[in-house]
């Protein structure tokens, strides 16, 4: 392993509070929503998340995105009860399911970081593809009336991957979304509460490092064009084996298996990769790892639910932190299906 675990008195490293948080995609939240009402505030559930965060609850960040996050319609405030305008919208969220949400996150002492819709429903019909902010501004409205825990947001999940999420009319270029970036800046310093949260992006993914990504430039092309200050983070996901829920896990030598989740070879493939990230960032980026997981696509069962993918996980927040270069301040782990629909 990259970075060995001693188990003893002594601790080789402290890292701050909230270092290692959670993230929940939006399709984990719509199924847990669609029980009982309640079921999110249920007071054995909270206790046990109080009980597995302890002290550190305060400054653990839940953050909900991924793919289901930019096919969501918000109807909410002016836009409760309406339906989405085209086809590229296939979830709708209410207000009731925001408002659990948001108990449920006050309850819990979690702050929320929430991944808008930045996919093709609200850019169809635009100039030049920009994003359409109106239905977003709508949610944000609804949060602040909810006083909800929210920490901040960003704009669209692994952008870089939408081509095969979306199809070829799904294409964003890095260059508009990083003007998409300076606009919804504006819009969040215009705001009474907006200048207090924080915008971090562009969650690009890095995902086939055996086959090689399929728009390898995205991430640097993306700082390129943004600028410094308009993002308090960057954010990316990094996932070095694949799942068999991947549409391409077939074609790649490196799928999931309990011995190729702990190899030297996967394990250190984090150094590699962290290198890249750091390079395209400006100096003095805050780097956020936003999703990461030893396999792609919600994981693979019996090896990420499984002895290998907790050693795995110790490895790889281990590397992040002991790393010379400047290292994440904050991991995010991802939530996982493990084989279950």
């Amino acid at each position: 392993m990259s970075n060995w675990i001693e188990i003893g008195q002594n601790a080789s490293h402290r890292v701050e509070p909230g270092f290692a948080s959670l993230t929940f995609d939006w399709v984990n939240f719509m199924h847990m929503n669609k029980g009982p009402a309640g079921w999110l505030l249920d007071s054995r559930r909270l206790t046990a998340v109080r009980g597995l965060l302890g002290s550190t609850a305060p400054a653990t960040v839940l953050r909900i995105g991924g793919t289901t996050g930019d096919r969501i319609w918000y109807a909410v405030g002016g836009a409760r009860g309406s339906q989405p305008p085209n086809a590229h919208y296939s979830v709708v969220v209410n207000e009731a399911q925001v408002t659990a949400l948001c108990k449920f996150a006050a309850a819990a002492d979690l702050r929320l970081i929430i991944g808008l819709n930045g996919g093709p429903g609200p850019r169809k019909d635009q100039l030049d593809g920009k994003w359409n902010s109106t239905n977003a501004v709508e949610l944000l409205n609804f949060l602040d009336a909810l006083s909800c825990p929210v920490l901040g947001y960003e704009l669209g999940n692994e952008p870089n991957l939408f081509v095969l999420n979306f199809g070829v009319d799904g294409f964003v270029s890095a260059s508009t979304l990083a003007q998409d970036f300076v606009d919804f800046k504006k819009i969040l310093d215009a705001r009474e509460k907006g200048r207090d949260l924080l915008l971090i992006g562009p969650d690009v993914a890095f995902q086939f490092p055996w086959i090689g990504e399929i728009i390898p430039d995205y991430w640097s092309d993306f700082f390129a064009a943004v600028g410094r200050g308009v993002l308090n983070a960057a954010t990316w996901h990094w996932y070095p084996l694949q799942s068999n829920h991947c549409p391409l896990w077939f074609v790649d030598p490196r799928y999931a298996t309990p011995s190729r989740m702990v190899e030297v070879g996967t394990l250190d493939l984090i150094h590699e990769y962290l290198a890249e990230v750091s390079a395209a960032v400006p100096p003095g980026t805050v780097l956020w790892l936003g999703e990461t997981a030893g396999a792609s696509c919600g994981g693979q069962q019996n090896v990420s639910d499984a002895l290998s993918g907790t050693l795995w996980y110790a490895d790889q927040l281990g590397a992040l932190h002991a790393s010379p270069r400047e290292p994440p301040s904050r991991t995010i782990q991802r939530s996982a299906l493990f084989g279950r629909s």
